[in-house]
């Protein structure tokens, strides 16, 4: 689940960007990052309506593909709505709390 839930080129992108040695193409890396982030962003919020955060005690041995996603999440467009959701997830036990507050403390 968690595996098709990451776009193929999340790393990708962001070895794209660490190996880049052209500064023209920056801009356009950081924007097709950004938007392969917005997917996956939008993929997590989904599972966790449907199927809670997944935490180890969902996906045991593959929690961090979950909280990788959560990491990247910048936007804090609708912080308090993610908030309340990924902090409910903590009080269920599907999500770290250190993972939770590395995220609250980037937003």
């Amino acid at each position: 689940m968690l595996k098709v839930m990451v776009d193929d080129d999340d790393q990708d992108v962001r070895d794209e960007l660490r190996d880049s040695e052209n500064e023209s193409r920056y801009d356009a890396i950081i924007l097709k990052m950004k938007k392969i982030d917005s997917i996956n962003q939008e993929k997590l919020v989904y599972i966790v309506h449907h199927y809670g955060f997944p935490g180890d005690r969902l996906v045991p041995y593959n929690q961090m593909y979950g909280e990788l996603i959560l990491f990247h999440m910048f936007n804090g467009a609708d912080f308090e709505e993610k908030n309340k959701l990924y902090f409910n997830e903590v009080l269920k036990e599907n999500l770290n709390p250190e993972a939770y507050a590395y995220w609250y403390d980037r937003i």
